[in-house]
């Protein structure tokens, strides 16, 4: 992983961890003995605040120094990385793929597999993005692989299983396909229209 991703990560949980605040010279002590910094590598103070500016910009928040209170660095607020998915998602990748660092170099980190299906997840986003619709071939549990065109909508993570919902264009209805399942897809460039009960049922809100 890359080292400013790196460290964006470790700041932002070591000052999670540490609520009353951090100083400078602790930040540089804790970072020299992290996992994160296998190497033993040294924090400048100009390369902290460097490294501060860029944590601030990619999770939305603001990390202040409590002069009065010691010159501590703290996060101002938690309401961000609380409310926002978006951010704890982006947060959670960085800390897996450091795990998956980690699990290379020992044998004391022991994970469950990885969800299936996720290497599907690109072209259906695209064909979100792009409002098209998907040909894609699904092998359900006691049937034949069978071949539908499907209207993406969005899609869920549940229960360690990505799924997405959307309308079977043939029967006009609402499905939800599990990504393991779907054994090929290819977006298509005739665009569906979903009937107005579609597009009020299809809602991720409801």
């Amino acid at each position: 992983m890359n080292f400013k991703y790196k460290f964006c990560i470790w700041l932002v949980d070591t000052l999670l961890l540490n609520e009353q605040g951090l100083t400078i010279d602790e930040i540089q002590h804790k970072w020299r003995i992290s996992s994160y910094n296998p190497d033993g590598g040294l924090l400048t103070e100009r390369s902290f605040h460097r490294y501060r500016n860029e944590t601030e910009s990619l999770f939305n928040i603001d990390i202040v120094c409590e002069k009065n209170n010691g010159g501590v660095y703290k996060i101002a607020s938690t309401e961000e990385l609380d409310k926002n998915t978006a951010i704890q998602w982006l947060l959670n990748g960085l800390r897996i793929s450091n795990l998956g660092e980690l699990c290379q170099k020992h044998q004391n980190l022991i994970l469950e597999d990885a969800p299936l299906g996720v290497q599907r997840i690109q072209i259906i986003m695209d064909s979100i993005e792009q409002n098209k619709s998907l040909r894609l071939t699904y092998k359900s549990h006691y049937k034949l692989p069978k071949e539908y065109f499907f209207v993406p909508v969005f899609i869920r993570l549940f229960k360690q299983r990505w799924y997405v919902i959307g309308a079977d264009v043939e029967q006009n209805r609402r499905t939800t396909f599990a990504l393991e399942r779907i054994l090929d897809a290819s977006i298509i460039e005739k665009q569906h229209k979903l009937s107005k009960e579609l597009k009020q049922t299809l809602n991720p809100d409801t």
